[in-house]
């Protein structure tokens, strides 16, 4: 086990391996810049500058990594794409948290006030804890290479996800910007909430179904793959481009327009201000 902690900055930087705990403190800046080993839990926290991984990769899959970075400034940066992870807590402002080849659970998530979130995880998958996820003004990556479980509620200026075994949406998600998701033959499905999006929306899910019905939802303007394929607007909304293999179907509250091919292979139904 490993017990360290400063009344400045903290900077790991050669391999450390260790069968057991380790605890790192830091009061300004937490830097890790070489190969960190733990057997058991991992407890990381830092002011100032936060947790910044400039090298080497975090392997803690025998326990679980709790990631601090507190007093309103601190970033927890964990961007490796080596790092392998089981369970994680993470909270600062911005946050960013890879497990490159493996599956992640994200246990808790608190990040700050218009602040980036990014969180990717490889084959294994990314599991969240079901919480609201609100950047503000920044930007929010969720990216899985497999599955991805337990979504809620998304906030940011930028929204991107992606799931190649689909993608679940059960609550509301408003991006001031744009939205982009996509997912392979299992599509992209919405259940719940509304999705807002002030600026371009893109949905890709190759042959798959893209289901986008829910009575709130909001499009400026929509672009979507899949197989069938069927949206929801509460006003008018623009179809940017869609390639649909079995069927589309467009209910609108008002115009229903376009700005690129609407490519069907099936039936097409639109219905406009109703």
């Amino acid at each position: 086990s490993l017990v360290a902690s400063g009344s400045g900055t903290v900077t790991v930087d050669q391999i450390l391996n260790f069968a057991g705990t380790v605890q790192l403190d830091a009061a300004t800046g937490l830097t890790l810049a070489d190969n960190l080993t733990a057997g058991g839990n991992v407890t990381m926290s830092s002011g100032g500058a936060g947790i910044q991984q400039t090298g080497g990769v975090l392997d803690v899959t025998g326990g679980t990594a709790s990631f601090t970075g507190f007093g309103g400034t601190g970033d927890v940066l964990l961007g490796s794409a080596g790092n392998n992870f089981n369970v994680v807590n993470l909270s600062g402002r911005h946050i960013t948290a890879v497990a490159g080849s493996g599956g992640m659970i994200v246990n808790s998530l608190s990040s700050g006030v218009n602040a980036n979130v990014y969180l990717q995880a490889g084959a294994g998958g990314l599991i969240l804890p079901g919480t609201a996820i609100n950047a503000g003004t920044g930007q929010v990556s969720l990216l899985s290479g497999s599955t991805l479980l337990g979504m809620g509620a998304l906030t940011g200026s930028i929204v991107l996800v992606q799931a190649p075994s689909g993608i679940s949406i059960t609550d509301n998600i408003a991006a001031s910007s744009n939205l982009q998701m996509s997912s392979g033959v299992a599509g992209i499905t919405q259940t719940g909430g509304a999705i807002q999006v002030a600026g371009p929306s893109s949905f890709a899910a190759g042959t798959g179904p893209v289901s986008l019905t829910q009575p709130g939802n909001d499009f400026a303007s929509i672009g979507v793959t899949g197989g069938v394929v069927s949206l929801q607007d509460s006003n008018g909304v623009v179809l940017s481009g869609v390639s649909a293999a079995t069927s589309l179907t467009v209910n609108a509250n008002g115009n229903v327009s376009q700005t690129a091919p609407v490519v069907v292979s099936g039936t097409t139904t639109v219905n406009a201000g109703i």
